[in-house]
């Protein structure tokens, strides 16, 4: 794996889109969207430590299984294997979230977009339909089905795969973050009435929901109160860790591609916050994180890429958007699949043969340095079999 897989791999990892979603909605609700960008910034730098401190462990434990490896190791082996069972229980949890959310929010924030931009109000009936439960539960079990397939063929088809979808989502983020910072407020104002006017018939939306915006009866929050938010999607850029022997020169890509797509993110992350509020207006983002928008019936959600798609007019800008959007979002479905599959072989007795065994993942063995004691005694138990005529019953080494 080269230094860039690695450091697409961690920032797909973070779930980006999806964590955006949800980052930028529940810290305007805590805070004051003044405080987004210096919260995010803040919280980047405290995530460097734990990330820095995955990255060290993957150096020096250089095995498959992440945390399972690490908490064996240094504490006991009944507690790293229980921690590797505590993940296979949240991935099951996660991995069916990403497959709820994909068509709730990812599938419905573009269909919805597309309903207000062409103007087709029939299309907000197919947006409706993506929240039902019978079509939630069949468009979420094909995506797991799809994403395990994708997991299935192996590491190498899955980076070519995921270099690929990185392009799109590179050029999604750019086409997103040029829309926001070429559009002003006042400009945003006369296209969200205009949409939200033909789509639904509500006049002055906009002001109609600024007015809406609830009165703070409390301080109004501060940048630390971002900061819980913001670690929905800034610490996890740690997703390496688990098939660290699949890495070249682990030793310098695996710290470097950590850091480095955290600081990616970061950025990211704090660029389009501070654009999304500049663009849109404090007052208009806490009247619809308080649901002002249901009540009128206007149909955007407090989602960056509810409100942020409404400006591509451009089929192909919407196209590369939208795709890229949902690659950035939910690609972290292979990877989880691929986690819990190294997880689960490692608390095996074999799991170490088994894994480096498999054709279609073709994992080298990680050396690991033996102590020195361990070292003498090898040989000098080698000498003594040979010397006795002892046979071997199928031992290995120590």
């Amino acid at each position: 794996m080269r230094p860039l897989d690695v450091f697409i791999y961690n920032v797909y990892f973070t779930s980006f889109a999806l964590a955006l979603v949800y980052l930028y909605a529940v810290a305007v609700t805590v805070s004051h969207p003044r405080h987004l960008v210096p919260g995010v910034l803040l919280a980047g730098i405290l995530a460097v430590f734990p990330v820095a401190a995955y990255a060290l462990l993957s150096v020096r434990i250089p095995r498959a299984g992440g945390d399972y490896a690490y908490v064996g190791q240094v504490l006991h082996p009944a507690l790293g294997f229980l921690c590797s069972w505590n993940w296979a229980i949240w991935l099951c949890f996660w991995i069916g979230f990403g497959a709820y959310s994909f068509p709730t929010v990812g599938l419905r924030g573009v269909m919805t977009a597309l309903a207000l931009v062409l103007g087709r109000p029939d299309f907000l009936r197919g947006s409706a339909w993506l929240d039902r439960p019978g079509s939630t539960l069949l468009l979420g079990t094909g995506v797991i089905l799809g994403f395990g397939v994708v997991a299935s063929l192996g590491i190498g088809l899955f980076l070519r795969i995921q270099r690929w979808t990185f392009l799109l989502a590179t050029s999604a983020v750019l086409v997103l973050a040029g829309s926001l910072a070429t559009t002003d407020q006042a400009q945003f104002r006369a296209r969200f009435d205009a949409l939200i006017r033909g789509a639904v018939g509500v006049p002055q939306a906009y002001d109609i929901l600024t007015r809406r915006a609830p009165t703070p009866t409390r301080p109004d929050g501060s940048v630390l109160t971002v900061v819980p938010a913001a670690f929905l999607v800034l610490p996890w850029t740690v997703g390496t860790t688990f098939i660290t022997p699949e890495l070249k020169d682990f030793r310098r890509n695996q710290p470097l591609g950590m850091l480095s797509a955290l600081g990616a993110v970061t950025l990211a992350t704090a660029g389009l916050g501070g654009l999304l509020v500049r663009t849109t207006g404090s007052e208009f983002l806490t009247a619809l994180v308080s649901g002002a928008g249901e009540e009128l019936g206007i149909p955007v959600r407090p989602y960056f890429h509810d409100l942020v798609f409404l400006l591509l007019d451009h089929p192909v800008t919407f196209i590369v958007a939208a795709l890229g959007f949902l690659c950035l979002g939910w690609m972290y479905l292979a990877q989880n699949m691929i986690r819990r599959f190294r997880q689960e072989v490692c608390t095996l007795p074999s799991g170490g043969d088994l894994l480096g065994s498999l054709d279609s993942v073709h994992v080298p063995h990680a050396r690991v340095d033996l102590p020195e004691q361990v070292r003498r005694v090898q040989p000098a138990e080698a000498a003594f079999r040979h010397h006795e005529h002892l046979p071997d019953h199928g031992r290995g080494p120590v």
